[in-house]
């Protein structure tokens, strides 16, 4: 599965502000997640224009874009980064969000990104996840539950 460019969040989803959808055109969502994560921007942050100050920080070389899954434990090793990806089932009822590729880097120094797979007929699109616990909590409580970053559905 290779993953590209832009697609807008689904519905049932599409209010939840711990997820920064990036509106690039590029199908390197991946490298602006990532970006996004590391530097956080306080305005425009859905654009990749927030972001080109710091595209030289990602060594890319040898990447294959729009990025399959099976590639990011390489984008992992070569930017000091744990990724991990969610998906989503907008047909679950219960627990749409699952786990689809967690980091098998066990580097506690290396910061880890949380990204979401969205999917829209042929088209794929990581999201970045701000934080997991919040993707994760159900309905509108505030009740304050953590979520292991290897959390299984």
């Amino acid at each position: 599965m290779r993953v590209g460019s832009y697609i807008p969040l689904p519905e049932p989803i599409k209010k939840k502000r711990t997820l920064l959808n990036i509106q690039n055109t590029d199908n390197k969502c991946l490298k602006w997640a990532v970006l996004a994560a590391r530097h956080p921007a306080n305005q425009n942050a859905n654009r990749p224009t927030s972001y080109k100050q710091y595209e030289g920080e990602i060594d890319d070389s040898g990447i294959t874009w729009p990025i399959p899954i099976s590639q990011i434990p390489k984008f992992e090793r070569q930017n000091r980064v744990r990724i991990n990806v969610v998906g989503y089932d907008d047909e679950a009822q219960l627990d749409p969000f699952y786990p689809l590729a967690i980091s098998k880097s066990i580097d506690s120094e290396h910061p880890v990104v949380n990204v979401l797979l969205i999917e829209n007929n042929d088209t794929t699109h990581f999201v970045l996840v701000k934080s997991l616990n919040a993707l994760l909590r159900r309905g509108n409580t505030r009740d304050t539950k953590y979520y292991c970053e290897r959390f299984v559905r």
